[in-house]
């Protein structure tokens, strides 16, 4: 197994600087430059595959570890307090501009117009200046770990999806080994197309709809973490480091965003890769770190 290093932590959420100590792998592609004993279009496909499976397992180790940098980081409460502070001060400010309060309508009501108004002025102006001054607002940061997983899981789908059209191609002895593969990960990551349909297909989730358009059956939580009825649509969800989502059926799916989902990847490409009938040489394709 060949790894790079990265480094999750960071000056802040959505920093391209890291600093830390985690090491994952991607796929070893020390095995030749060209394949043989295949016919030579053939191999073109194969080999443009394999550089697709080895991209995906670069991609879902890099989106793994900026999910655990921007996860780890506490921006909730130190953010929300610094926040509050600047939007307060910010209220006073908004408050010195001469109103008065119109003698023939309710003065309660107006007071609680005006401080409604005068609130969502102050958040707007301080989620303004931290866009200028090159910090991002609280609402964005905390949403960073969503679309880490989101990207993880995606990332993932389009490993399967090239390791199922490789499987399908006259390989010689190493489709065996390359069906096994795309077996193994299907057994370590069941639920990954369910969630992957509903996050690409999030305007038909969110409207109820399934496949074909049609109804999501009435379907119960199990009451993981969530108490509710059937016909409950959860968009996207964060446990810990499981993301989740309806599936096309109603019920609630879930990828694990971890290193162990990660191996499990790596692995399956990795199989691929020793399965396959290269030529002694030069790496198929240079990692990018």
């Amino acid at each position: 197994m060949t790894t790079f290093w990265t480094r999750p932590g960071s000056t802040g959420p959505g920093s391209t600087t890291l600093d830390g100590y985690m090491a994952r792998p991607f796929v070893d592609t020390e095995r030749g430059v060209w394949l043989e004993g295949l016919d030579r279009a053939v191999a073109e496909e194969v080999e443009a595959l394999c550089r697709v499976i080895a991209g995906c397992v670069t991609d879902a180790s890099i989106m793994l570890t900026l999910f655990d940098r921007d996860r780890r980081l506490e921006v909730g409460r130190p953010i929300d307090e610094e926040r509050s502070r600047l939007e307060s001060e910010r209220r006073r400010d908004l408050e010195q501009d001469g109103w008065a309060p119109d003698p023939n309508k309710s003065l309660g009501d107006q007071m609680v117009n005006r401080m409604d108004t005068l609130s969502r002025q102050a958040m707007r102006d301080v989620t303004r200046a931290k866009w200028e001054a090159g910090e991002l607002p609280y609402f964005c940061a905390v949403r960073l770990p969503f679309l880490h997983a989101r990207n993880f899981t995606i990332s993932l789908a389009q490993l399967k999806r090239a390791l199922a059209a490789l499987a399908k191609i006259d390989t010689g002895p190493a489709r065996k080994a390359i069906v096994e593969a795309l077996d193994g990960l299907d057994r370590a990551i069941p639920a990954l197309k369910e969630v992957r349909d509903s996050v690409e297909h999030v305007e038909d989730r969110r409207r109820g709809l399934g496949r074909d358009k049609k109804k999501l059956p009435a379907v119960p939580f199990d009451g993981t973490f969530i108490v509710g009825g059937a016909n409950l649509q959860i968009g996207e969800a964060l446990r810990g480091d499981r993301f989740g989502t309806t599936a096309s059926d109603g019920s609630f799916v879930e990828v694990e965003v971890s290193d162990a989902t990660l191996e499990a990847a790596r692995a399956a490409a990795q199989a691929v890769f020793d399965a396959l009938p290269w030529q002694k040489g030069a790496r198929l394709c240079d990692p990018p770190f």
